[in-house]
């Protein structure tokens, strides 16, 4: 099995593709929070320092400044740090933290606007860019100079802190997403295990342990196994069939085989007589009839499942009584009954010239010259053709007889029992149905009931 094929390795390749773009996506998307809330923090921070600043700085009588208390924060004490503060009042001498060492904080003092006592700035300081707050008092005038109270952070100390956030993150994203993909593995694999108790069953029904598919399975994939055992169901139907068609054509063959073999003797042996060769012919008829009915049974068998079967009715009326009264030029087929309506029915036109075929032509044959055929809607769902004729008809134990395969209830008349068989067969095959009694006109009317075209 090639991994394109394998519908287990491309969920799992999906899941893991999807959980791959989720964690990452996650990532980006947590280090910048995590970035965008450091900086508020830091700069609260500093915004908090410069105050402190401001409030701890005063100013001598000879204009030095000094601290009246020591700083809170001890970073402020270490050289170079990266945490700094400077108070300066004009162009004096500045106080500075002690983490500044030589060096000073060089950002010009300028007068803020009124509702801005603090400004944040970015700029680059002793130990790299920094993040500065400042606090700037006075108009900056020579009696109203310009007190100045500055605090900086370097900025290493965000990007140090991201980095070590998105360090662990990314470690963390990494076994989470692992984890999942293992997970989703498992979950692909628990999810088609029913397909391969699936695979196994029908191995047991293909090795004859089973006749069914007998597991319960997920809602999803029961309606699956519902149709494939209908389907054996159907085959095996199908498979009987198939093998009592063919019984019934060895029996139905078998009779005149014989008689046509003992007459073939008979002439071979030099005894000619005319009952002879009529007994060859008719058997040769007979047994052309029984391979017409199972050949046309098999076509309907093959053909009922088909989609869009649609066969005008009216049409093959009015062409089949064209053909018999044909060979029944005495006789009156009136369709007119059939031919006013547009009727269509879901069976095969062979089919359906099958069907009128043998009951008009068994009507013409039993008749006193008087045949009506009719058509109408039957419900929705069904169209009815009725068949009557004015012979002597059959009385009524002998409707349900003359349907089975080769009985003649008058044996006065030639033929081999099968034209109403083959029709009850068709018929039946197709979902309808076929209904004898007594005509109006006197003698056998045969409705035949069949599904309508859609």
């Amino acid at each position: 099995m090639t991994f394109a094929r394998s519908l287990r390795s491309r969920l799992i390749l999906a899941a893991a593709i999807w959980v791959a773009l989720g964690c990452v996506v996650s990532f980006v998307v947590l280090s910048l929070i995590f970035r965008e809330q450091t900086r508020i923090e830091l700069e609260n921070e500093v915004l908090v320092h410069v105050e402190e600043v401001f409030r701890l700085t005063q100013v001598a009588e000879d204009g030095s400044l000094s601290l009246v208390s020591r700083f809170s924060d001890p970073r402020y004490d270490y050289a170079m740090s990266g945490y700094y503060w400077q108070a300066r009042l004009g162009d004096g001498p500045p106080l500075r933290s002690a983490s500044l060492a030589e060096t000073v904080i060089d950002w010009p003092a300028h007068r803020h606007a009124p509702d801005r006592p603090v400004e944040l700035h970015e700029a680059l300081g002793p130990t790299g860019p920094m993040l500065i707050a400042e606090k700037a008092l006075g108009t900056g005038t020579v009696d109203d100079p310009i007190f100045q109270f500055v605090v900086a952070t370097d900025m290493r100390h965000l990007k140090a802190a991201v980095a070590a956030f998105d360090a662990r993150a990314r470690l963390a994203l990494f076994i989470f997403a692992v984890s999942m993909i293992v997970s989703a593995g498992f979950l692909v694999l628990f999810a088609l295990s029913p397909l391969k108790r699936l695979q196994r069953s029908l191995q047991e029904v293909k090795l004859g342990r089973k006749p069914f598919l007998e597991h319960e399975f997920p809602s999803e994939v029961q309606p699956v196994v519902t149709e494939l055992n209908e389907l054996i169901n159907s085959m095996g139907t199908l498979l009987q069939r198939a093998r009592t068609q063919a019984g019934n054509l060895a029996h139905g063959l078998k009779g005149p085989l014989s008689i046509i073999t003992d007459e073939a003797h008979e002439l071979n042996a030099g005894r000619y007589t005319p009952e002879s060769s009529a007994a060859i012919l008719e058997q040769s008829l007979v047994m052309q009839r029984h391979i017409d009915h199972h050949v046309a049974r098999a076509r309907a068998v093959a053909g009922i499942k088909m989609p869009g079967l649609s066969t005008s009715v009216p049409v093959v009326i009015d062409q089949v009584a064209e053909a018999i009264s044909r060979m029944y030029p005495d006789h009156s087929i009136d369709t007119t009954g059939a031919s006013d309506v547009d009727l269509a029915v879901a069976v095969d036109t062979r089919d359906m010239y099958e069907i009128l075929g043998n009951l008009i032509d068994n009507a013409c044959k039993y008749s006193n010259q008087r045949v009506v055929v009719a058509a109408q809607f039957a419900g929705g769902d069904f169209v009815e053709v009725s068949v009557d004729d004015n012979g002597p008809g059959l009385p009524p134990e002998a409707w349900k007889e003359v349907l089975a395969i080769g009985i003649r209830w008058d044996e006065r008349k030639p033929g081999a029992g099968l034209g109403l068989a083959i029709v009850d067969e068709l018929v039946s095959l197709y979902g309808g149905s076929i209904t004898l009694g007594q005509s109006s006109l006197g003698g056998l009317s045969v409705v035949v009931r069949l599904p309508r075209s859609r």
